[in-house]
């Protein structure tokens, strides 16, 4: 019985490798990948495990024949979901390029060896850079199994230095924290959590955290925190406090604005219909501003008052830093 077991687990490996619609396998084909075996195979052995493997959910095909052939229909994913899954893994920032490598080559492994191939990608990703923390994958497993079991960690955390080498923040010093969520936001993870030490929800990258290690202390108590709440202050562009702006576009901003802000954003076109008028809800914070900014004077902000100062303030603080340089 064990040895049968083996043969079809034997076979529904081969047929997962070695077969697709355009590749099919022989009944004379099967039978000899075990020639040479203590693994007994026949044409009725072949047509009985093939029933098992189909009994199990799996979808394999038959092109009936004098000698009858096989191959592995439906498989876990489809090559449009593996297309999309490695396209994801390479622009990723936190998988590491070697991880990443390894990633894409066993997402390959879903399909049989003979699509290798149409699984090369040909999409340059803008901007993108790698983690160069090969232990990241490890650090969010850790912290996940500390958020279960409700207890305190401590770790270190590094920054760059103006040379672009890292170097450990505090010289050194060991961070306490009860964690409470990470958050995925700009292709980073961010460790949320409670600091004693400041008496506050606190975050941290966690692609920038070392020697991380759990405690037997237990961590302090989430009542009162809301995760929604605390990303919208903390991560996005809507982090603040709110207020309604009115923006003057050029009519080729429309894509920018729809973008940013979604297709039920209330928009006008101008009398003249040279530009149109764009209302919305933002954090008043540099987020935006710096949005804004970007279109070099295709968008405008006509209001409200507090914006308007609000930006005005942030490019003259700009300059003011820019002088100070020049004269330096």
């Amino acid at each position: 019985m064990s040895g049968n077991k083996s043969r079809v687990l034997h076979l529904l490996r081969y047929l997962h490798t070695d077969s697709d619609k355009d590749h099919v396998v022989s009944t004379k084909e099967i039978i000899g990948l075990f020639a040479g075996t203590e693994e007994k195979c026949n044409r009725v052995t072949v047509s009985n495990d093939i029933a098992t493997i189909r009994n199990e959910g799996y979808d394999v095909r038959t092109i009936v024949s004098s000698g009858n052939y096989y191959y592995l229909g439906n498989r876990e994913l489809n090559p449009d979901e593996i297309k999309i899954l490695i396209d994801a893994v390479s622009a990723s920032h936190f998988i590491p390029t070697k991880q990443s490598g390894t990633l894409i080559e066993k997402l390959k492994g879903f399909d049989s060896k003979y699509r290798a191939d149409d699984y090369t990608r040909h999409l340059y990703f803008a901007g993108a850079t790698k983690t160069k923390n090969i232990g990241a994958f490890d650090l969010v497993d850790k912290l996940n199994d500390a958020i279960n079991r409700r207890r305190k960690v401590t770790f270190q955390y590094y920054q760059y230095t103006p040379g672009k080498t890292r170097k450990l923040r505090d010289h050194g010093k060991t961070y306490e924290n009860s964690p409470y969520c990470m958050v995925y936001t700009n292709d980073h993870y961010y460790l949320v959590g409670w600091s004693d030490e400041h008496d506050k929800v606190v975050q941290f990258r966690i692609d920038r955290i070392k020697n991380l290690r759990i405690t037997g202390e237990k961590s302090r108590s989430t009542r009162g925190f809301h995760i929604d709440q605390y990303v919208n202050e903390n991560f996005s562009m809507y982090s603040g406090d709110n207020i309604n702006v009115t923006l003057e576009c050029d009519n080729d901003m429309m894509d920018a604005i729809i973008d940013r802000f979604g297709e039920k954003v209330v928009t006008s076109p101008s009398p003249d219909g040279k530009y149109f008028t764009a209302e919305a809800t933002v954090g008043n914070r540099p987020t935006f501003y710096a949005w804004v900014f970007q279109f070099g004077g295709k968008i405008k902000i006509t209001g409200s008052e507090e914006a308007i100062e609000s930006y005005s303030k942030m490019i003259k603080n700009a300059r003011k830093k820019r002088r100070k340089k020049t004269n330096a």
